[in-house]
């Protein structure tokens, strides 16, 4: 069986298109957490953990539920339940962690700056 001379181009496509939707779901999981603020931050990390877990499994309903099956026949094919729900709960969770150390982070800066 001989092997790949060449990463196919499909690959490549489908790395770019994921790594793109990330940061696109990660700029948005951002400014829903700018929202909820600093008393969510600093009392109640535990609310991002939350948040990004619930926005990693929104987005995993809505593409393999709604836009996935209607653009990609093979993705009738087969049953993502267990891979999906997995990869995107964890994706969120990850998200949310460091969104709870990143804006901890930031408010002690902004507190010590502002002398409170």
């Amino acid at each position: 069986m001989p092997g790949y001379s060449a990463i196919p181009s499909s690959v490549v496509v489908g790395f770019v298109i994921h790594y793109l939707l990330s940061i696109l779901f990660g700029i948005v999981t951002t400014s829903i957490a700018m929202f909820l603020g600093r008393r969510a931050a600093l009392e109640r990390g535990w609310a991002f953990l939350i948040l990004g877990l619930f926005g990693g499994l929104v987005i995993w309903v809505v593409d393999f539920y709604a836009i996935a099956p209607a653009l990609f026949a093979q993705f009738g094919m087969v049953n993502p339940l267990w891979n999906g729900f997995v990869a995107h709960a964890i994706f969120g969770v990850v998200l949310g962690i460091y969104l709870t150390t990143r804006m901890q982070d930031f408010l002690m800066r902004v507190n010590r700056a502002s002398g409170i």
